[in-house]
């Protein structure tokens, strides 16, 4: 991970790059950032060209950029998750035809396993313009296949290189920025509550704990630049390092459950199926979910690492001593928008496509059944 676009040159230099292509999203495509990447692209001495990112993110705009892809050395993605994610998908694609018919192949799983066995032959440099994803640092991506949005994992999928500048995001509207942090928090928090396994000392439990805690207290910064209309470019950066960061392997255990943090796959169909933003569709599902793990229900989650997650949170804020009061509240605080509540027919389709994705003998949601999922739909933000 380097800090600072500047710092490529170097990179392309020892890689002995000649010809780059740039895929950014149209929103930055003539933004400060993105002179400066081709600046430092330049002086490297290589030759750029920058395309936009597709409208569609699908399979189609996937083509496109593994279209641009031919005879280059190294592509950057410049943008958010999305244009991140298409060009992770381009780059695994264009090392191995195969790729492209497994995605064929997808049955109802929302999570698809990429061969471990594909290296790409193009490098990829991820510069992210957007706080939360962590894209920039995951073997992981989302793809719309079969009008559903799938979870991919494979090491084809890992850019080889992260760049964080404080410029990049410049230009994001603090809401954005605050939702971003927002959404690393429940992220990390996620995985940690829904693991059940004895809440002991592991190096990773730790890492976890002080990368939310931190996140907390940038986000409290970060809202009170917010209000005085001065978000400093130190915080931004912080807020974009820890999101980054906690995409690192150091952060997963082999002794952890992948498909610990139930509440992302209920958010993720919550999100699609009524168009909502993933942090508004999470922080509308966290409550209720939070209250089933907090009383006791161990297919949600420990209600022991909640408590303990809360108390770190409440040691770098004023929290209400319940975790899902308190969490309300820092929705609130930030200004996070929530997904409003959706109707028993809604909660009960919206369960049933939950379980066909995720559920029903596949290994993310456990032995939850159509009445949990429903129950939570139902209670959203309550």
């Amino acid at each position: 991970m380097l800090i600072g676009v500047g710092g490529m040159s170097r990179w392309l230099q020892d890689r002995r790059a000649h010809r780059v292509v740039v895929v950014a999203d149209p929103a930055v495509c003539d933004t400060a950032v993105a002179r400066e990447l081709r600046a430092a692209i330049t002086w490297a001495g290589a030759t750029v060209d920058v395309v936009a990112t597709p409208a569609d993110t699908a399979m189609p705009g996937v083509e496109v950029v593994a279209d641009h892809l031919a005879g280059r050395d190294v592509v950057v993605s410049l943008g958010g998750g999305a244009t991140l994610d298409v060009v992770k998908v381009a780059v695994a694609m264009s090392a191995d035809p195969r790729v492209r018919r497994h995605f064929d192949a997808a049955g109802r799983s929302g999570v698809i396993f990429l061969r471990d066995t594909t290296t790409p032959v193009i490098r990829h440099v991820a510069v992210p313009t957007t706080i939360g994803t962590g894209s920039e640092r995951g073997p992981r991506a989302c793809l719309v296949l079969g009008g559903r949005k799938r979870l991919l994992f494979g090491t084809a999928l890992q850019p080889d290189l992260a760049v964080l500048d404080p410029v990049a995001t410049a230009t994001l509207p603090a809401h954005l920025v605050l939702e971003g942090v927002m959404e690393n928090v429940v992220r990390q928090s996620g995985a940690f509550i829904g693991d059940v396994s004895p809440d002991g000392q592991r190096i990773e439990d730790e890492l976890v704990l002080t990368v939310i805690r931190r996140a907390i207290a940038v986000g409290d910064r970060l809202c009170a630049g917010a209000a005085d209309g001065a978000m400093t470019a130190d915080d931004r950066l912080e807020a974009a390092k820890l999101s980054a960061w906690a995409q690192s392997a150091e952060f997963t255990s082999p002794s952890r459950d992948p498909f610990a943090n139930k509440g992302w796959y209920l958010s993720n169909e919550l999100s699609t199926m009524f168009s909502a933003r993933k942090i508004a569709a999470f922080a509308a599902v966290i409550p209720p979910w939070w209250r089933r793990v907090a009383d006791g229900d161990r297919r949600w989650g420990s209600a022991q690492r909640l408590a303990r997650l809360w108390a770190e949170i409440g040691s770098v804020r004023a929290v209400d001593a319940d975790p899902v009061q308190g969490f309300r509240a820092l929705v609130d605080d930030w200004g996070i928008t929530t997904m409003p509540p959706i109707s028993g027919d809604d909660a009960s389709r919206a369960a049933r496509q939950c379980l066909d994705a995720w559920g029903r003998g596949l290994p993310a949601l456990g032995t939850l059944d159509h009445s949990d999922i429903e129950g939570v739909m139902a209670d959203l933000r309550r």
